[in-house]
């Protein structure tokens, strides 16, 4: 990967959220009432496969930063890290929706519906069932599977 494209994508999924959220936090602290921020990762924030290391990173510190920002902040603020799965956006025009590629107004329905009760939140149930499976799946046969799923031309990070 060319290091301008890496630049890219750290300055679009990292950058941002740390330079907010930090803003977003100290202003809560002075405010006096219970706050909430939501930042979003993704399922490969959690679980990184084979196919896109370095959106995986940019997504395990977007997982990992939130992460320590929920506990850092947990007296003034709910902070929720939304991991979703695919998602059916104009990036992925050819996916099909569907119970594991729902619109982006699920996966926030399910986000909202998360927000206060807990930290992380895979968005829909789809994404749900997913997260749960792959807790349980060994992190070998997760790469192993990806790589599979690659080399078949299943799967497209």
């Amino acid at each position: 990967m060319a290091p301008e494209e890496i630049n890219r994508l750290n300055g679009v999924n990292c950058y941002p959220m740390a330079y907010f959220t930090n803003i977003l936090l100290n202003q809560f602290a002075h405010r006096g009432t219970r706050s909430a921020v939501i930042n979003v990762s993704s399922i490969l924030g959690k679980y990184p496969l084979c196919g896109a290391t370095v959106y995986n990173a940019t997504k395990c510190y977007n997982y990992g930063f939130s992460m320590a920002m929920a506990h850092e902040y947990k007296d003034i603020a709910d902070v929720l890290t939304v991991c979703p799965g695919r998602v059916k956006t104009n990036m992925n025009v050819n996916e099909k929706i569907g119970f594991f590629c729902p619109l982006p107004d699920k996966v926030a329905e399910g986000a909202l519906r998360d927000l206060g009760t807990r930290k992380l939140s895979y968005g829909a149930p789809g994404h749900d069932l997913t997260g749960w499976s792959l807790e349980f799946l060994p992190e070998s046969f997760r790469i192993g599977l990806s790589r599979f799923l690659i080399k078949k031309g299943l799967f497209n990070p």
